[in-house]
């Protein structure tokens, strides 16, 4: 059985099919009602870079995500094989600690802003840890900045 499937966001659509066929009548009959541009096998989608691999198609945000990391280049930011340790969360969840400086408070939001989208496009691995995160946007400690640069190394 054939199958097609199609995703518009604004202006912006993607065309997937089991048979090249199927997807050039559906693009004809696309083209005979709006105007379209068939840009071809597209490497980008709604901010996500894709991958073919043996007809698996692959969706990541490394280049966000690296972007992101740089933009903290003057951290010292270490890897970690999990998004945030149970007491790293349990720190952030019971402490008041210090209110995070003036200057790191819209840096803090940025980022939390960046890896929300980051997480609920591609890296659904990091919800939860964004989830405890983002409850200090109103009012950071420095604690919670720290668990930022811990996540950062994930």
């Amino acid at each position: 059985d054939d199958i097609i499937f199609l995703t518009l966001h604004t202006d912006d659509g993607k065309l997937f099919s089991s048979n090249d066929d199927l997807m050039e009548n559906t693009l004809d009959q696309l083209a005979e009602k709006f105007k379209i541009k068939r840009l071809g096998v597209s490497k980008e989608y709604l901010g996500m870079e894709q991958i073919m691999d043996n007809q698996k198609l692959l969706w990541h945000n490394k280049q966000k995500v690296m972007a992101l990391v740089s933009e903290f280049s003057h951290e010292k930011i270490r890897p970690t094989n999990i998004p945030l340790s149970h007491s790293t969360m349990k720190e952030i969840n019971e402490a008041e600690g210090e209110p995070l400086d003036e200057a790191h408070i819209h840096e803090f939001r940025s980022a939390i802003g960046k890896l929300n989208w980051i997480a609920g496009a591609t890296r659904p691995d990091i919800a939860y840890a964004m989830q405890i995160l983002s409850r200090g946007l109103s009012k950071p400690f420095t604690h919670h900045w720290k668990a930022l640069i811990l996540l950062l190394g994930y």
